[in-house]
This record gives C-alpha cells, sequence and structure tokens, in this order.
C-alpha cells in the first residue's frame, strides 16, 4: 500500500504534518515500532516507522533521530501525541529538512490498530499477487480479499467435499477446530505424523482409530516445528481428486494467513525485545513497565512466569525458538510478551503453579520431529515486574544448565 491511501483511512484519524506528492506515493513494506534515539540498524527500507517520541529529551535529539530514519530508507514518522501531548515542531522541521514525511497519530488511535491495519492492508496486497498467478485458487483468494476468516474457508471445503478439516500447530494448537476439536490421542497421532513423514500426504492411522489425512501448510522441507499443517478425516487416496486439490488450495490460503500472523508476531517481538531491555536495565518496577505488560495483557499485579527456550548450540533458531514461545501461549490460552534474547528466546506469561508441568507435557508433543536437536528449556517466577530482572536471569541460567543434560531431545 502507498501511503497516500494510509491517510484516506477515516477510522484512522491520521493528519500530515509534513510531506509532498512524492513522500505520499512512496510504498510502505513494513511495520516498525521503536522509542530508540538511534533506531538506523534495525531499518532494511520501505517502513512506516512508529513511534511516541519517548526518545526526545531535548529538541536536539530530533535530528538524529529522524537522520536515522531517513538514511535507512524509511517511507514516513508516526508519532503518537500521548507522551507529549503535540509533535513537537523541532520533530517537524528535522522532517523536512531530510525530505521524510511525517504523520500525527491521535492518542484515541493505538500503535496496535494502526499496525494491523497496515499489516493486513499488506497481507491482501499479497493475497492479490497470488491469485494473479495461480488462477485456480481465484475463488478462494477472493473470498480472502474480501475478508474471510481462514476458519470460515475451512468450513466451506469442509461442506463443498464432505470431508471435515482442521488447521493445526505441531504442539496440537487448533488453528482451525473444525466442528470440535481433535481428542487428546488423535491430536498426538496427526502430529507425530506430521513431524516425521518423509512425503506428504501422510495417512495418520491405526488399528480400531479414525484415519487422518495431513498436508502441510507451505513448502514441507521448511522448519516443520514451527509450521501448520491441515488434518483431513479419512484417507486420500479414497477420495476424488477434486477433494485433494481443494484440501492442497485451502493449504495455500493457510499459508498466506500464517505469513500475516508471522509479520504480527514479529512486529510484537520489537516491542517485547525493547520492554525485556527495560527491564534489565534496572526499570522493572517503573510505572512504564507495568504499563507495557498491561497492554500485552498481562496483570502486572499477578505473579508472572519466565520462559527461556532456545535449540542447543543452534543460535539461529532463535526465532524458530520464538514462534514456539507465542505458539505455546496460544495453546494455553494466556497472554504472553515474546522476546529474542540470543541465544534464547524469552517468553513472560501469567504465572500458574500449574503452567510449568503443562507447558512440558504440551512441548513433549515436538519430540518426534526434534532429533537430532535438542529443544531446552529455562523457567523461573516473578512475583511481581519489580523482580523480573532476577527472573530474568534465572531463566536464563536454569536454560543454561538444561543444555548440560543431553539424555533427551527436550531438556
Amino acid at each position: 500500500m502507498i501511503l497516500r491511501e494510509l491517510l484516506a483511512e477515516p477510522h484512522l484519524h491520521l493528519r500530515l504534518l509534513c510531506g509532498g506528492d512524492e513522500q505520499l506515493d512512496r510504498s510502505v513494506r513494513w511495520v516498525f515500532a521503536t522509542e530508540l534515539a538511534q533506531p538506523r540498524r534495525y531499518l532494511t527500507g520501505g517502513e512506516l516507522v512508529i513511534s511516541g517520541l519517548i526518545w526526545r529529551k531535548k529538541p536536539a535529539d530530533s535530528e538524529g533521530f529522524v537522520a536515522s530514519l531517513a538514511e535507512a530508507g524509511a517511507v514516513a514518522l508516526a508519532a503518537g501525541t500521548a507522551h507529549l501531548g503535540r509533535v513537537p515542531q523541532d520533530v517537524v522541521l528535522a522532517c523536512k529538512r531530510h525530505g521524510l514525511a511525517l504523520v500525527e497519530v491521535p492518542m484515541e488511535v493505538s500503535f496496535g490498530a494502526l499496525s494491523e491495519h497496515v499489516l493486513t492492508s499488506l497481507s491482501t496486497v499479497r493475497s492479490a499477487q497470488l491469485a494473479a498467478s495461480l488462477d485456480r485458487h481465484r475463488q478462494l483468494l477472493l473470498a480472502v480479499a474480501e475478508g474471510r476468516q481462514l476458519a470460515e474457508l475451512a468450513a466451506d471445503v469442509s461442506e463443498a467435499t464432505g470431508v471435515t478439516c482442521r488447521v493445526l500447530t505441531p504442539i496440537g494448537t487448533h488453528v482451525v477446530g473444525g466442528p470440535r476439536p481433535l481428542p487428546g490421542p488423535d491430536l498426538d497421532r496427526v502430529t507425530a505424523a506430521f513431524l516425521s513423514a518423509d512425503r506428504f500426504p501422510v495417512v495418520a492411522a491405526g488399528q480400531d482409530v479414525p484415519a487422518y489425512t495431513v498436508f502441510p501448510v507451505g513448502s514441507a522441507l521448511g522448519q516443520r516445528l514451527t509450521s501448520w499443517f491441515i488434518v483431513a478425516e479419512g484417507t486420500w487416496a479414497e477420495w476424488d481428486p477434486d477433494v485433494t486439490d481443494a484440501l492442497g488450495e485451502l493449504a495455500a490460503i493457510a499459508a498466506l494467513e500464517r505469513a500475516r500472523q508471522s509479520d504480527a508476531l514479529r512486529f510484537d517481538r520489537q516491542r517485547a525485545n525493547e520492554l525485556l531491555a527495560l527491564i534489565e536495565a534496572g526499570a522493572g518496577g517503573q510505572p512504564e513497565v507495568a504499563t507495557r505488560l498491561h497492554e500485552a495483557g498481562l496483570e502486572p499485579g499477578l505473579p508472572l512466569l519466565v520462559i527461556d527456550a532456545g535449540f542447543a548450540a543452534r543460535p539461529e533458531l532463535v526465532a524458530a525458538a520464538c514462534h514456539l514461545l507465542a505458539d505455546l501461549a496460544t495453546h494455553l490460552g494466556v497472554p504472553a510478551v515474546v522476546a529474542a534474547r540470543p541465544p534464547w528466546a524469552t517468553a513472560v506469561l501469567p504465572g500458574a503453579h500449574w503452567a510449568t508441568d503443562e507447558i512440558r507435557q504440551v512441548l513433549e508433543r515436538l519430540l518426534p520431529g526434534l532429533a537430532p536437536a535438542r529443544l531446552v528449556l529455562g523457567t523461573a517466577r516473578a512475583e511481581n515486574p519489580g523482580v523480573l530482572a532476577g527472573a530474568l536471569e534465572s531463566a536464563r541460567n536454569a536454560a543454561v544448565m538444561a543444555e548440560l543434560d543431553r539424555s533427551s531431545h527436550l531438556s
């Protein structure tokens, strides 16, 4: 989408403070939220940079911040007014000097709503591009462009084919649950089949149990531990070829939705990285940390659980570990802050006493697909945000110790 289109959205109430036709016709490729004074190294070009201007301590700070955005090729700065009450004139002048469009975000519009609108719009563009190249997927992609949810499309495919289908993750999260969730034993069978299959589709069958056919969402050669897959009731060899084609089309649509959610998770991770950096710097007891935890759905007044997760001796898989922790929170039905603290991924979630045992039980579903890798966990509890820094350190130490235990692929 181009910046001009974003400004035209009436429900966002955005106001252009500076920028001409050339700036307004630039394409927004990504959204990046930051309160860093020098965010240059985190930008790759084409971003709409969202900021509450917390980095601005004095007027001279604006020049360095805006210059770093312009040098990185950012499309525009979307500045919130909640912190300072208005966008200062020194920010406006700096944007004019560097030819960077400046947009005011009013207090009643949350950064989350703005970023979600952009990410959804970008996902729709991807859908339209795929529809142009894959004509046989046209009807399903049109439904996506019209805003229909993946669950609705899966229900349509199930009704049209007579085959009930669901979309799952390897730890058993029901992205699309169908008429009812799969029972535990069936869930274990289909996840094991997905993680260990040499080729797809694969049938998860057994004596006196229902058969399910498993299709990958996206490339079967990718990281399966963080992928989605489709589970269809029955055996694919007994179906009409049109049924298999329809499920393949649904898998393509699910891949688009997964990509959209991955984009949203990356955006959330940027904010989480900044939050944990504040906590580690000793600001855990400050109101800003409590506010950010509350915005993430966590109750600062209640105990919190910190989880560090990673793959032993595989620091390059930290993003995959972040996906696993986010999926885990979804599976448990709890909010979470998930950040990358290489070589570990870190999640902060509600600290119920039962949580640790259930977390390990859920993650054991990954065992058929872990070898030769080892998934390492470390946990710690914090009674309040003021002691979160200590809990972060304790969870990391626990993960380091667990990494030394080579007796299992899940430590």
